[in-house]
């Protein structure tokens, strides 16, 4: 579970970092959406197997993103209880996980990240 720290965005929260994910993994095919789990904000999904949720955490002087993997589809998630199955989901799930963790340490999305702004927010 990695922990991507970027300069301090106190404005960033799961409606911009949709906005800004939608604009880079969306062409690639992915979808991005709202998390439905308490314990992140958004999530991308390349299918209903393979899917990476983000959490947005913010401290005094920076802001954090907490990244991890998991099986988007409830039905997909029973049937995928066995060690073999996560065996063989872990490579795709870390080939999405580096992409996303690249991205958010990459220059352009530090700079998205100052300037977007969200034009209609959601109450």
């Amino acid at each position: 579970m990695p922990k991507i720290t970027t300069i301090h965005s106190p404005n960033c929260n799961a409606q911009l970092l949709k906005k800004i994910l939608e604009k880079r993994f969306i062409p690639l095919g992915y979808e991005v959406e709202y998390s439905k789990l308490h314990t992140s904000d958004v999530h991308v999904k390349t299918s209903e197997w393979i899917a990476t949720n983000l959490k947005i955490s913010q401290t005094k002087d920076s802001t954090e993103f907490i990244v991890n993997n998991y099986i988007p589809n409830p039905v997909y998630r029973l049937l995928a209880t066995g060690l073999l199955s996560y065996l063989v989901l872990n490579t795709k799930w870390k080939v999405l996980e580096e992409e996303i963790t690249d991205y958010l340490k990459s220059e352009n999305f530090v700079k998205k990240l100052a300037t977007e702004k969200i034009t209609n927010p959601i109450n």
